[in-house]
């Protein structure tokens, strides 16, 4: 599932330079690989603003639904998500959080 391939990603993500790695997948999946990923893929910086990156990582993945998304880029300045283009019913969950913490996502 989601943990081990972020768990081999994250071991390989010594050896990445910006913009190196694609990962396609599942849309349910690519939320949950994302939100593990952050962890493995957050800057190496002081605490504080590891932390802070963490933070803000997680505050663009958990509010947007899954139909919402076609990709996640996590990179040294931020994450970012790329939305699809196609139509997605917002009215079961309104973002991923709904399905991370068994909320409505609003």
């Amino acid at each position: 599932g989601a943990k081990e391939m972020a768990a081999a990603v994250g071991e390989a993500a010594e050896a990445f330079t910006p913009g190196s790695v694609l990962i396609t997948l599942h849309h349910t999946f690519l939320s949950y690989l994302a939100l593990e990923l952050v962890d493995a893929m957050a800057p190496a910086a002081p605490e504080t603003e590891r932390e802070e990156w963490v933070r803000n990582a997680r505050g663009v993945i958990l509010p947007v639904n899954t139909g919402e998304v076609c990709a996640f880029k996590l990179a040294a300045e931020g994450a970012t998500y790329l939305a699809n283009p196609l139509d997605t019913d917002f009215v079961s969950v309104k973002g991923n959080d709904g399905f991370v913490t068994g909320g409505t996502g609003a």
